[in-house]
C-alpha cells in the first residue's frame, strides 16, 4: 500500500519535478525511500505522539481500523489464538481505554513499537546513503531529511 499510495505521489512529484530540470540526477530510488519513511513515521507518531493525538485524535489510526505497520507487526506476533488486537481494529472504536490497552499490547507484548521505531531508523540511514550518492549539495532535501529523522 505504502509503495502504491505514497510512493505513487512522490514518485509523480519527483519525476514533474526532474522534467522541468536540468539535472541528470535520477531522484526516484531516493523518493521509494521516503515514500515508506514518511508513511511509517507518521503512522508510529499517529500512536504515540501527544502532539499528534492533539491534532488528528487518540490512536485515530486503530478508531480508523488501520492496518499500519505496527498493528501489523504486533498481529503477526501476537500468540497464535490471541485476536484481541484484530478484535480491538474491527470496533472502529472512540474508546481511549480500548485503544490505551491496544497501544500498551503493541508495546509490551508484540515490542511493535520498538520494532517501527528499528524500521523508521534503518530507512532513514538508507535514504540519507541514496541522498548522499547524489551529486552536489541539496539542501532543500538535507532539510527535508533532518524532519523526517526519527527522534
Amino acid at each position: 500500500m505504502i509503495s502504491n499510495k505514497t510512493g505513487g505521489l512522490f514518485r509523480l512529484a519527483a519525476r514533474l519535478m526532474q522534467s522541468v530540470s536540468s539535472t541528470v540526477h535520477n531522484i526516484v530510488p531516493l523518493t521509494d525511500l521516503i515514500s515508506p519513511l514518511f508513511q511509517v513515521r507518521d503512522d508510529y507518531k499517529n500512536l504515540c505522539s501527544e502532539q499528534m493525538a492533539s491534532a488528528k485524535g487518540f490512536c485515530e489510526d486503530l478508531t480508523e481500523g488501520k492496518f499500519s505497520l505496527p498493528v501489523i507487526h504486533s498481529i503477526r506476533n501476537s500468540a497464535s489464538s490471541n485476536n484481541e488486537l484484530l478484535n480491538i481494529l474491527k470496533l472502529h472504536t472512540l474508546d481511549q481505554g480500548l485503544k490505551s490497552h491496544a497501544l500498551w499490547y503493541m508495546q509490551t507484548q508484540t515490542n511493535s513499537l520498538d520494532y517501527t521505531k528499528r524500521v523508521l531508523s534503518n530507512l532513514h540511514e538508507q535514504a540519507q546513503s541514496a541522498l548522499a550518492h547524489i551529486q552536489g549539495q541539496n539542501d532543500p532535501m538535507e532539510a527535508i531529511m533532518v524532519k523526517l529523522a526519527f527522534i
